[in-house]
């Protein structure tokens, strides 16, 4: 397991390749991880030096947000989320994180029972929305 800054081409390339991220998005992820101003980090969790798992984790007001959480189809169900998890929400804790914060899908059932798991409850309902004519 490896926190890394959101910038590190090892955590950008985590993400690209269990995320199945095309180069553009990538290009566009990495310009949205140059403009956090907060404390963040990139959690990748590897396996015979590949990525199996990863996550991105951010503070703000004392509330760790955590995002783009992936672990690799065929290594599911085999605590590695879950390991992922507990040394980023330890990481948060540890600067002072109160709260913590995510989205999951409605459809992610998986990813829900890890949550809550770890002790996050459902609070609302969100949708994304993007304006007209946005890349």
């Amino acid at each position: 397991m490896r926190l890394l800054s959101p910038l590190d081409s090892d955590f950008i390339r985590a993400q690209q390749r269990l995320q199945v991220y095309s180069d553009e998005r990538t290009r566009r992820m990495s310009a949205v991880l140059a403009a956090i101003t907060v404390p963040a980090h990139g959690i990748v969790l590897f396996q015979d030096g590949e990525p199996v798992a990863s996550a991105l984790m951010d503070i703000a007001d004392g509330v760790v947000i955590t995002g783009n959480v992936i672990t690799h189809p065929e290594h599911r169900g085999k605590g590695f989320g879950l390991a992922m998890m507990r040394s980023g929400l330890a990481w948060a804790k540890a600067k002072g994180a109160t709260l913590a914060a995510l989205n999951v899908a409605a459809d992610n059932t998986a990813g829900q029972a890890l949550y809550r798991r770890l002790g996050y409850a459902r609070r609302y309902d969100y949708e994304y929305r993007v304006l007209e004519g946005t890349p």
